[in-house]
């Protein structure tokens, strides 16, 4: 499959609402997920935050989010344990969410590297993520990308492993 990758604006709104509602559907394990309210994708689809969309063709196979914190509840720096990040600007890769039957064409790593290079553009030089202790494949992408593990905490009600990119 090829794949064409832009950034998405504020007019993806229900699509990626929906891409979330079918996923969650799917899920055997909804904590594997933390569900965003419409009102946060909104603003994952609006500046500073950047969504990176990857497209077969002309169909939203997946999508990436580098976010900006802009209140403590959403800042994961602060929260890392084994390096320090006070001086560090910061940003989160939020979310990566891929179609099921996209799956397995590498896009969530794709993705991954597209909002690293984003970050590094927007001169970020540590990028966090919190992912599901029970989902290895997002686990494994984290590695795989080059982020380190810092620690298992509670986020957002939920269990999360805490990863970091020094840039």
């Amino acid at each position: 499959m090829k794949f064409d990758f832009r950034k998405l604006d504020i007019s993806y709104t229900d699509e990626l609402m929906n891409i979330q509602d079918e996923t969650f559907k799917g899920l055997p394990d909804s904590n594997l997920l933390r569900r965003n309210t419409r009102e946060m994708i909104e603003s994952c689809l609006k500046e500073p935050n950047i969504t990176i969309g990857a497209f077969c063709n002309d169909e939203l196979a997946g999508f990436g989010v580098l976010y900006f914190p802009n209140e403590k509840a959403e800042e994961l720096a602060p929260l890392i344990k084994s390096t320090d990040t006070a001086n560090l600007k910061s940003a989160n890769f939020k979310l990566c969410i891929v179609r099921e039957k996209y799956r397995g064409n590498s896009l969530q790593y794709e993705l991954g590297m597209r909002i690293e290079n984003e970050a590094v553009k927007h001169g970020c030089q540590i990028i966090c993520a919190t992912v599901s202790p029970k989902n290895i494949y997002s686990r494994n992408n984290m590695l795989r990308l080059g982020y380190k593990y810092d620690r298992t905490l509670e986020k957002y009600g939920l269990e999360r492993d805490l990863f970091f990119k020094i840039l």
